[in-house]
């Protein structure tokens, strides 16, 4: 087994597989990168699918959703996703924040130029973010993010946006500074 110096700002090798490690940062002010805690991070798999070969995941788990054995670990694949998603988008520094006692955790963080912008995931329709409506109580975002299998909406500074659609509506509109409105309650239109 080979033994590397983990940084969490750098993209990883270990075991001869390339990964990503996310540092916590416990509070989200400007600029994140000071407040970066690099000696707790998570780590995430380069791919998707290179995680899913190492988890010998056979393909047709993913597609049933009502799989019990397979709940637990679709979490992880859809953070996963995301984070693979944010990072093919841009040079973008991804963090995750966790409260002080670790009672509430948001999947990343992220900094674009003057903003601080809390992301939650979900693998299914399921909305319930405590620890999103925590961190939003808390910290009071211009914006936050929640992605999942649900439709479009947006409520205030909360934007939900499905899974499918994650990088085209952050890519046109939140990092390219541009804005945007629902249209019908099932698509976003960028009005940049």
């Amino acid at each position: 087994m080979k033994k590397t110096k983990i940084d969490a700002n750098e993209t990883l090798l270990i075991f001869d597989e390339i990964q990503y490690a996310n540092a916590l940062v416990r509070t989200p002010n400007l600029p994140l990168l000071s407040y970066a805690e690099r000696e707790i991070f998570k780590l995430y798999c380069l791919d998707i699918g290179l995680l899913s070969a190492r988890a010998a995941l056979h393909e047709s788990v993913l597609f049933e959703l009502d799989n019990k054995i397979f709940s637990h670990f679709r979490g992880a694949l859809t953070e996963q996703f995301i984070l693979q998603e944010l990072k093919a988008m841009e040079n973008l520094p991804v963090y995750y924040y966790a409260s002080e006692r670790g009672s509430a955790e948001v999947d990343f963080v992220i900094q674009k130029n003057n903003e601080i912008i809390p992301i939650e995931v979900k693998a299914s329709i399921n909305l319930k973010a405590k620890s999103l409506k925590t961190y939003m109580e808390d910290f009071k975002p211009q914006t936050a993010i929640r992605t999942s299998l649900a439709n479009f909406s947006k409520n205030e500074t909360l934007i939900d946006i499905p899974l499918y659609a994650f990088a085209e509506v952050i890519s046109a509109t939140i990092l390219n500074e541009g804005h945007f409105h629902l249209i019908d309650g099932d698509s976003f239109e960028n009005i940049s």
